[in-house]
């Protein structure tokens, strides 16, 4: 009876796996052709979003278009490559960002844009606070 368990388990782990790398890639990614003809990933945010600049002073200390804030605890910064960026690799630097702010107005996902992302979102009222 324990053997046709475990068979079930493991045919059902096998059924599943495709799905978790579903789950793990970007579905919010677009492909555009910049000037020069080159195809280029671009990302999409939430239409929570806020555009506006970055400068990590002493994390979680940070300036969100100069004014004082805080990154909340398990804040994600994704760099321009769409990598994770630790904050402290990115203290002193003026980064052009889209974040998303959470209950408190700490900053919980930012995202720093390519020089692609900054033409496509520029600086406008619906992208800023």
């Amino acid at each position: 009876m324990n053997r046709c368990l475990r068979a079930i388990g493991a045919i059902s782990l096998l059924v599943a796996l495709p799905f978790g790398g579903m789950a793990q890639t970007n579905p919010t990614t677009q492909v555009v052709t910049d000037s020069n003809g080159n195809y280029v990933t671009v990302r999409t945010f939430p239409s929570t979003a806020v555009r506006g600049t970055l400068q990590v002073v002493q994390p979680p200390e940070v300036l969100f278009n100069n004014v004082v804030a805080r990154l909340s605890p398990g804040a994600r910064i994704r760099g321009a490559n769409g990598m994770l960026l630790m904050s402290a690799s990115a203290v002193g630097q003026t980064l052009q960002v889209m974040a998303v702010l959470d209950s408190q107005s700490m900053l919980h996902d930012v995202w720093v844009l390519n020089e692609i992302e900054v033409a496509m979102y520029p600086t406008k009222p619906s992208y800023s606070r």
